[in-house]
């Protein structure tokens, strides 16, 4: 049988804590692979960890994992299993219907949170489905977003920190990559469809505004440079 071919991870060492071996969230992010991998749960990284591959290194004290279960059982089978793998059940939420949204998980008592993202954002399925894989750290291999979904992810959360990621990711990307967001933000569920669709091409006029003009000053900066007169 042919080898699977892997897409190298782009080379650039991980910034802040996944770049020290020892870190907590280096660790997490490595046992939460493994345990995922182990019971064939199809997932992807997201979140802070996808950003610093995605655009531009930035720290982050927890790791987001988008996962796929088929029902609401395997979803719960998926959470016993990471239990079983040395994972502590933290919290979890769910949506108004009563559907999972996310597993809040520490390995053991470390302080690092890792999240599983079942249905937070209605978009898990589709990101989850177009990641690509990289290697994380040496030797370690796991699928990451793709920018568009990860730029709509962080639409529909639109949190202060989500939306200054937009921007990183948006700078970091190519045009054809900002075209196909709103594709994406369509797959959503209607009652978040049009919100974030709005807030999407708001974004957008935003960052076409020309930024204001900066006028060179040099007679000022004579002037204060000049030594007063006794």
């Amino acid at each position: 049988m042919a080898a699977r071919r892997r897409t190298a991870r782009p080379k650039r060492v991980p910034a802040g804590p996944l770049a020290a071996p020892q870190s907590r969230l280096r660790e997490t992010l490595v046992r939460g692979i493994a345990a995922l991998q182990a019971q064939g749960t199809p997932f992807c990284i997201v979140g802070g960890v996808a950003i610093s591959f995605l655009a531009e290194p930035r720290t982050t004290r927890d790791v987001d994992l988008a996962v796929v279960a088929a029902s609401e059982n395997e979803a719960d089978e998926i959470i016993r299993g990471m239990h079983g793998a040395g994972f502590v059940v933290r919290e979890l939420f769910q949506r108004n219907t009563g559907a999972l949204a996310t597993a809040r998980l520490t390995f053991g008592n470390w302080p690092t949170r890792l999240d599983l993202l079942f249905g937070t954002s209605g978009l898990e399925r589709s990101v989850v489905a177009s990641a690509v894989e990289l290697e994380i750290v040496p030797g370690v291999f796991a699928r990451v977003i793709r920018r568009p979904h990860l730029i709509a992810m962080k639409i529909v959360a639109a949190r202060p920190r989500d939306l200054l990621d937009i921007h990183s990711l948006l700078d970091a990307g190519t045009r054809e990559e900002q075209g196909a967001v709103e594709a994406i933000l369509s797959e959503l569920p209607p009652d978040r469809r049009s919100k974030a669709v709005l807030l999407w091409k708001r974004l957008l006029r935003d960052r076409a505004k020309p930024a204001a003009d900066l006028i060179p000053a040099p007679a000022r900066l004579k002037r204060l440079l000049k030594k007063p007169r006794r």
